[in-house]
């Protein structure tokens, strides 16, 4: 990961997207991929979705895979706040088996916990960049 201006804090996106394929996504999920520089995503996140973000970005896979255990939520929290600090457009991508279960209550409940850090933090849920791309059409 590069050295940013820690004077210029970044920002979190929590995005939840489907596990299976690349579903279509709006026009905010497409640019924030396209822009992100730290990637932190779950084991069942689709290549073709991670295809999208830049080669330059730090991504790592956070969650269990094989005979790697998951890390933690407060693992998680502390690499998205550090990256954030250093001035980055971070990107936590979780995903769910259907778009109706990734509108689950994770991303808020993680979403609270990153705002008692003071750092600005965003929320695009599946079900939303999915309307938004339908309704472009």
């Amino acid at each position: 990961m590069s050295a940013r201006n820690p004077a210029l804090p970044g920002k979190i996106y929590l995005l939840e997207a489907p596990a299976t394929g690349l579903a279509p996504l709006g026009p905010d999920a497409l640019g924030l991929l396209r822009r992100a520089e730290v990637v932190l995503h779950d084991h069942n996140v689709s290549s073709e979705l991670l295809d999208l973000v830049p080669a330059s970005a730090h991504v790592r896979n956070v969650g269990a895979h094989g005979a790697h255990a998951a890390l933690s939520d407060e693992q998680v929290n502390s690499l998205l706040t550090a990256a954030a600090r250093a001035g980055h457009l971070v990107l936590r991508i979780t995903a769910a088996a259907s778009a109706a279960a990734a509108s689950s209550a994770a991303a808020p409940v993680q979403a609270d916990a990153l705002r008692r850090t003071g750092l600005p933090v965003e929320i695009l849920p599946a079900a939303s960049a999915l309307r938004s791309s339908a309704t472009m059409r």
